[in-house]
């Protein structure tokens, strides 16, 4: 999907680099006056991948305060087939840095039960229901481990969404 949407995609092991590549994303594409969703897998294989941005969403905010402008959301999705309404969760998009840190300090995981997550339902939801500025430069970082689900285990397909972003 990065590379489909023009954007770019990073794959990373070791958990203590997952803080850096999302700073070097945002220090590359961010812009002042940019809204900013990062988009998180909250299944279990997560957990430390969760751990890891937040003891270093300081950094990553950090780097977001020296833009002038710069609106975030957080969110975090899992498998909508095995966690029901929990498969989902958001922030509205808001300049108060301290609600998107509460929100990942507090993000629980959750089964999401096969390999396969609702990747595409939770862009979709993302592109379709954040409160986004008409003017902006518009990110969505998606941090995960696992494909989406296909077929008729996801609403969304990766050619709809790829029509969503264009």
């Amino acid at each position: 999907l990065g590379y489909g949407t023009g954007g770019e995609f990073y794959y990373k092991t070791a958990i203590k680099s997952v803080h850096k590549t999302i700073i070097e994303v945002i220090q590359d594409h961010a812009e002042n006056g940019s809204d900013i969703v990062f988009l998180i897998d909250k299944t279990g294989s997560m957990q430390n991948d969760i751990d890891s941005v937040r003891i270093n969403l300081n950094a990553i905010i950090d780097q977001i305060e020296k833009f002038e402008n710069i609106k975030l959301a957080a969110a975090a999705y899992g498998d909508k087939n095995v966690d029901g309404i929990d498969w989902w969760s958001t922030t509205d998009i808001t300049s108060d840095y301290q609600e998107i840190r509460d929100y990942i300090n507090n993000l629980k995981v959750s089964n999401g039960g096969d390999y396969p997550e609702s990747v595409y339902d939770g862009i979709a939801q993302v592109i379709l229901n954040t409160n986004w500025r008409t003017d902006s430069k518009k990110l969505i970082l998606v941090i995960g481990d696992a494909p989406s689900l296909e077929d008729s285990l996801s609403e969304h397909s990766r050619q709809s969404i790829l029509d969503l972003c264009a």
